[in-house]
């Protein structure tokens, strides 16, 4: 039988406190961790829930599952520039299983070995119109590979997805690498940031295009810690 809140009480010595009456200091609670002690302990927390990888495994999932459809949504019709009644639209796409062919499937331990790309089909459902001897036909086609796109280890498109530790040895894996990043040419690539370090003594650089005067381009810099992104302005300001 479950308890209600209000039915759960705390013994402190002589007092009976309900659980909803335990006073919660919320400013607390909210206040930054300033110590790197208290940092460090609830770390281990944070990476039980969290992981090292999740925010990039989430990104590419969402992409490859939402995002890839938008896109291609957006910009679906082709038209030509000569008859705007000849037509080429994109009414789905869709990313296919690691493949060295289009079905020919494999795994990223393989791609390292044999210095090869981890990668997928792109497939798309197209419908086009096709002119012939004055007469014009619709047609449509069906898995048509527009293109291949590397696939993210660990990620909803990979092979080691969902996989147990004896089914990743098998793979030849290691139980505990999160994924996270890409198999290029046989060369394990992740996500960088783009930031660039460049000396604090760099200054700003002034040009002109021969429209507007006074141009300033200035880099990304790094002062201690902090980065400072790159701004480009003209003598108006703008």
């Amino acid at each position: 039988m479950r308890l209600k809140q209000e039915d759960i009480f705390l013994n402190n010595n002589t007092n009976n406190l309900y659980v909803s009456e335990i006073p919660v200091d919320k400013q607390k609670l909210a206040a930054p961790i300033k110590s790197v002690v208290d940092k460090f302990q609830i770390l281990p927390e944070f990476l039980k829930v969290r992981g090292l990888v999740k925010q990039h495994l989430d990104s590419f999932n969402y992409f490859v599952n939402t995002g890839i459809k938008k896109v291609v949504s957006a910009n679906d019709r082709i038209v030509s520039h000569i008859d705007p009644a000849i037509y080429l639209r994109f009414n789905d796409v869709r990313i296919g299983n690691p493949s060295m062919t289009t079905y020919e499937k494999i795994n990223p331990h393989t791609c390292r070995l044999a210095d090869m790309t981890y990668a997928a089909p792109i497939f798309a459902d197209i419908e086009y119109m096709q002119e012939s001897h004055g007469q014009r036909t619709r047609l449509e086609k069906k898995n048509v590979v527009i293109g291949r796109m590397p696939i993210m280890l660990r990620s909803c498109r990979c092979v080691l997805y969902g996989k147990d530790e004896a089914e990743l040895a098998r793979l030849g894996e290691c139980p505990l690498d999160p994924g996270g990043y890409f198999i290029i040419n046989g060369a394990e690539k992740c996500n960088g940031n783009c930031n660039k370090h460049i000396g604090n003594n760099k200054k700003p650089n002034s040009y002109s295009d021969g429209q507007r005067e006074d141009i300033f381009v200035t880099q990304p810099i790094c002062e201690k810690d902090p980065y400072y992104g790159g701004h480009e302005s003209n003598g108006d300001g703008e």
